[in-house]
């Protein structure tokens, strides 16, 4: 318990949120875009170390994406 409490805290998670939008990736599994997440990024991460903390986060599912390269054919997979 003591480990976690060490690597879950609000600047880290600060930090680890500048890194993405460095990236600018696209929208998440959640639909929320880089811009809508920069927009609100005070609240929405003090919300997320909120639940790190009280150990009640739980992520959505993944979606993943494959491309068939014979057939052309796309596939979103959850």
């Amino acid at each position: 318990m003591a480990l976690y409490s060490k690597i879950i805290d609000l600047q880290k998670l600060q930090n680890a949120w500048k890194q993405v939008y460095k990236n600018k990736p696209k929208e998440g599994v959640d639909s929320v875009t880089c811009e809508e997440f920069e927009a609100d990024k005070d609240a929405r991460l003090k919300a997320l170390w909120k639940e790190l903390v009280n150990h009640t986060y739980t992520c959505m599912p993944v979606c993943r994406f494959r491309w068939c390269l014979f057939t052309r054919e796309k596939r979103f997979d959850i």
